[in-house]
């Protein structure tokens, strides 16, 4: 039961996510907002993660609770979510989604602690749980594109908004499983950026993280910019997650064989060449195949990272770790990339994802550099 709870969990977040992240911008654009204030917008999102994430993080690993912590985050998303139906002009909406954003992205690297530590207590695999997330994340993306085809663009509204609020309920019923609480008092995220090892391979992974910004910002409209149609788009949007989905699926069997490092360093491999082709063609069968690398460029990294953390650092810092992550990879880097790619689209088109290209093959070789340092680095 406890697989099935965090199981539901994944799906509702993960679902609201395959709506907001390929159609949020397509809603912006209605409001009249241009490419780089898009772009602005896009970034404030992550840069909130930023500044909110390891202040929450700090929280939960204070207290050792992450049930009741979720719960409130969701309350708190929905209420400021219901702002974006009343808004108008970008200054107030660029002010909803930083408040919106941060109480939401601080979910997740508490509801990854919880996950990790529950399933591992429970002896079960979390690619398996973690990959229905990934499937919602298909059917929402399919599903809310053949709405909005039909109906009018604050029909994405609508369905972020009823997801959020099914989240809600199911919260209620994730595990009250609580963690050891840190023996550091003071400062304990200090630890972690003593541990040089550790910071590379989490700003190693952080960057081939955020060479997706472009992809998930302007992704959709350069798609309708050479002609795919709505229904198409979100295919390919689903395809890529169907990927992830297959990685996931046999995760612990491919942590086993390759490790979580050797994980990181393919994703940010991969993810050059993705980058590289999605700059330089726009046949919608190669666009096809690079989605298919989607499975590696965001999916092995993640779960590379995931369980390189897991295994390094000590329970009562695990939040605190996954959310400098976060800081980092979802805001700081990722906040920095999504805010120029408007400006780099609005000059270079499909061309900016060279830029995207370099970001992910820097990230591979940190991981190369991070070696060094990884030796007896484990926080335990």
């Amino acid at each position: 039961m406890i697989g099935l709870r965090l199981s539901l969990f994944y799906t509702t977040y993960f679902g609201m996510v395959g709506i907001m992240l390929p159609f949020f911008p397509v809603w912006l654009l209605s409001k009249g907002i241009s490419a780089a204030e898009i772009g602005l917008i896009l970034g404030s999102a992550t840069f909130a993660r930023m500044i909110f994430n390891p202040i929450i993080g700090y929280i939960a690993d204070s207290h050792g609770a992450r049930q009741p912590i979720i719960f409130i985050l969701a309350v708190l998303s929905s209420f400021c979510f219901s702002f974006y139906f009343i808004v108008d002009g970008f200054w107030i909406i660029i002010l909803v989604t930083i408040i919106f954003n941060g109480f939401w992205s601080a979910m997740q690297p508490i509801a990854e602690s919880l996950t990790m530590r529950s399933l591992k207590r429970a002896k079960i695999d979390y690619g398996r749980v973690r990959l229905w997330g990934s499937i919602a994340f298909i059917f929402a993306a399919i599903i809310a594109g053949k709405v909005i085809g039909v109906h009018t663009d604050n029909s994405i509204l609508v369905l972020i908004f009823l997801l959020i609020n099914l989240m809600i309920a199911v919260t209620l019923f994730l595990p009250t499983t609580k963690t050891q609480i840190s023996t550091i008092r003071r400062y304990p995220i200090s630890q972690l950026f003593h541990n040089y090892g550790l910071i590379i391979v989490i700003f190693s992974a952080a960057l081939i993280q955020s060479s997706h910004a472009l992809y998930y910002s302007f992704g959709t409209i350069h798609w309708k910019t050479i002609g795919f149609s709505t229904t198409a788009i979100g295919l390919l949007w689903a395809e890529g997650v169907i990927a992830e989905i297959i990685l996931f699926s046999f995760g612990a069997y491919i942590l086993r064989r390759m490790g979580g490092i050797n994980l990181i360093f393919l994703g940010g491999f991969l993810g050059m060449i993705r980058w590289f082709c999605m700059a330089y063609f726009e046949n919608f069968q190669i666009i096809l195949f690079t989605q298919l690398l989607h499975a590696f460029s965001f999916g092995a990294t993640h779960l590379g990272i995931i369980d390189y953390l897991n295994e390094t650092v000590e329970e009562g810092l695990s939040v605190t770790a996954l959310s400098l992550y976060s800081a980092i990879g979802m805001g700081l880097l990722m906040g920095i990339m999504v805010s120029v790619s408007g400006g780099l689209y609005d000059q270079f088109g499909s061309k900016a994802y060279l830029v995207c290209a370099l970001t992910s093959i820097i990230g591979a070789v940190l991981i190369i550099i991070s070696g060094f340092w990884r030796k007896g680095s484990n926080i335990k």
